[in-house]
């Protein structure tokens, strides 16, 4: 019961703390007013600004989106836009980006990459040809020899251990 009583003696003391801080933004001004946004200032009783307290600024970016293309949001920032997944920036434009067959959008959704088993030849995507005694590389786009061949052109070749070799 006594942990119980701390807890709540602690969350009356920890939830008005809130309220002290936002009495003093105008308390010797006669109180707050409103918000001048073009200041990012909150205005008090007696027509000063706070000194200590403030709030959202103006976005001239934010009032007027009617300037964003088509398949665009607002980037992070708040301060411009970014395409949306799925299409790339051109210019001033959104374009939905053209996957081909065996490809699939990249990590950001602004371009494209190949399936797991396919390479990048020009805007296509061509399946790894993958030779005897060989196997898919890690990333998925080559192809490396298995344990005792080593790589050549075209192929795997076996690896030979001299006599004295380990």
């Amino acid at each position: 019961m006594r942990l119980f009583n701390f807890f709540c003696f602690l969350f009356v003391i920890l939830g008005s703390l809130d309220l002290h801080a936002r009495r003093g933004c105008c308390s010797w001004h006669g109180g707050v007013n409103g918000c001048d946004r073009e200041v990012g200032r909150l205005v008090c009783n007696d027509s000063t600004y706070s000194p200590s307290c403030g709030c959202e600024k103006k976005n001239p970016f934010l009032d007027n989106r009617s300037s964003m293309p088509l398949n665009s949001k607002i980037n992070a920032y708040k301060d411009g836009w970014i395409c949306k997944h799925g299409y790339k920036q051109t210019g001033i434009f959104c374009e939905e980006v053209a996957v081909p067959v065996n490809g699939k959008l990249n990590y950001f959704g602004d371009g494209w990459e190949c399936k797991n088993g396919f390479k990048k030849v020009g805007s296509q995507c061509e399946k790894v040809s993958i030779p005897q005694n060989g196997k898919l590389s890690y990333l998925g786009n080559d192809w490396d020899c298995n344990k005792g061949y080593r790589k050549t052109y075209n192929g795997c070749e076996k690896v030979t251990i001299p006599q004295n070799g380990k």
